[in-house]
Order: structure tokens, then sequence, then C-alpha cells
């Protein structure tokens, strides 16, 4: 399986709750819900393609590269928003960014695909002030998919958090909310959408 994979057999229709099998114990945050098939199936995409495209790279063979690009991108930007959507959880319940939480998810949901993670370098705990916290609770409550916070109130996530996904990993060659925002956002904010009308709520 793969994320793209996952996307083509769970298109986001009405019947999306069923056909992935919503248990009513998950039903309490259809965001980390929909962040673990993110990490999970995204995982996979990568393990599925990782020894060839770590063998590519090493051999500079860009035919092969050329040949597994599109599903390392997709993959790994599904592995990408999983951890930024687990972030922001975080911070609604305690009020902090801890980047080494989100190393330790991407490095996680990397484990075993042959690749390297692009993480937070030198991470530093962000104490968030009240009126960040406000503004950050008020944005969740308008989009409780959080798909917002990647977009156009992109500017109210925490510094270290917002020049991470800004930066350049090193595999995508572009900035990872740029391919993130391309491959796997609308996707994954159709599905979420159609999870937290049903349930009636967002975040936990």
């Amino acid at each position: 399986m793969s994320i793209e994979n996952f996307f083509n057999e769970h298109p986001a229709e009405d019947n999306f709750t069923e056909s992935v099998s919503w248990p009513g114990s998950e039903r309490k945050s259809p965001i980390k819900f929909m962040s673990n098939i993110l990490a999970s199936e995204g995982r996979k995409g990568l393990e599925r393609i990782g020894p060839r495209f770590f063998e590519a790279q090493a051999k500079e063979d860009r035919i092969e590269i050329q040949r597994t690009m599109g599903t390392y991108l997709k993959n790994s930007s599904a592995v990408y928003l999983a951890a930024g959507l687990w972030s922001i959880e975080e911070m609604l319940a305690h009020g902090t960014f801890d980047p080494t939480e989100l190393n330790a998810r991407i490095r996680l949901f990397y484990a075993g695909t042959y690749l390297d993670p692009h993480l937070i370098s030198n991470p530093q705990i962000e104490q968030l002030t009240r009126e960040h916290e406000r503004e950050i609770a008020r944005a969740a409550v308008y989009d409780k998919t959080f798909a917002s916070f990647f977009r156009d109130r992109f500017s109210l996530l925490p510094d270290a958090m917002r020049d991470f996904y800004n930066s350049r990993e090193p595999y995508l060659g572009g900035r990872i909310i740029s391919t993130m925002n391309n491959l796997v956002l609308p996707d994954y904010e159709k599905r979420a959408r159609i999870l937290i009308a049903k349930n009636g709520r967002g975040h936990s």
C-alpha cells in the first residue's frame, strides 16, 4: 500500500467513514485518525521504494531516480503532514511547540525505509503566548481539518515549525510545504471534512 493507493481506494465520498472502518474508540479526534493513516500509508510507500531510491541516489542513476521520485514525493509529504497535524494538536492541548517531538515522529515514520528524514536542527521548545494560543485556537475552530495552518494561516505556526516547513528537503528539491500542499493536503482535507461532518467535532 501507499498514500496514493489509499486515496485511490478510499475516495472522498459520503461512505468514506465506512470504507476506512473508522473505530468508535478513535472518533474523539478525526485529525489524529487521519494523521495515523497519512503516517502509516506514507511509510508503506517509502518502504516500498526506499531501497531502490537510496541505491539510485548513491549511484546517481537519474533514470531510476525519476522512476521512483513521484512515489517518494507523495509519501514523504504524507509523513511530514501527519507530523505537523499531530504537533498542532499538541499545541492546542499544551500551549507549547516541542520540535523534538515533531522530529521523533518523523524519525518513527521513516524507520525501516532506508531513507534519511529531514528534521529540525537545534530544536528548542517554544512556549506560546496567551494571545498566540488564542489565535491558534480560533483558527482551529474555523477550520477543524487544520489544513488552513499550511495555507493562509501558516503565519500562526511557531517560528521553528514554520521555518521547517518552509525549508528545502534534500530529496524533494523544493520547499516541504509547497510539495505537501500540491500533492497531499487537498486529498487529506476532503476526507478529514467528511469525518468531521459525520462526527460533529475536530480535535479533542
